[in-house]
């Protein structure tokens, strides 16, 4: 571990950093992370540059043309990022439905409410009002991301 400060530890950061958590030898390009966090690119790139250069991943191009990045996380990313989150959860899957997602997602939205209630008894209503929206669109992804499809509705 490095004398460098930590990066900021947000939930959107901690949010990337326990995809990575669950397998650390593995390469991770910033869409699959998008698709596993639910997290938008904007919100995700800034956040995998961040942690690049405080030394938690490493980064490599591949492709012509329409470049992908490939990040990993470094040996002191691992012990970092273990350190402030603790190991990760091994994803489950029940009845066709990721339950690992669903914990993230739910725990997004908690949070969302959370912050618009401290905003409201504050008298920020506009920024309240900008963190329920926020919460409500995380909930739509949610659902979207953990319905089971038809084939699996039928197993359970």
């Amino acid at each position: 571990m490095t004398d460098r400060p930590a990066p900021k530890m947000t939930h959107t950061t901690r949010e990337v950093l326990r995809v990575f958590l669950t397998d650390p030898a593995r390469e991770r390009h910033g869409f699959g992370i998008c698709q596993e966090t639910g997290l938008a690119s904007g919100t995700v790139t800034p956040i995998l540059h961040r942690l690049a250069e405080h030394g938690w991943l490493t980064s490599r191009e591949e492709g012509t043309g329409r470049i992908r990045r490939y990040y990993r996380l470094t040996p002191e990313g691992v012990a970092e990022a273990t350190a402030r989150l603790g190991p990760a959860a091994p994803v489950r899957e029940v009845g066709g439905l990721n339950v690992t997602i669903a914990k993230r997602a739910a725990g997004r939205v908690i949070e969302g409410v959370q912050d618009a209630v401290t905003e409201i008894d504050a008298g920020n209503y506009v920024s309240a009002r900008e963190l329920l929206g926020s919460a409500r669109r995380d909930i739509d992804n949610a659902v979207k991301r953990i319905t089971p499809t038809d084939d699996t509705r039928s197993e359970q």
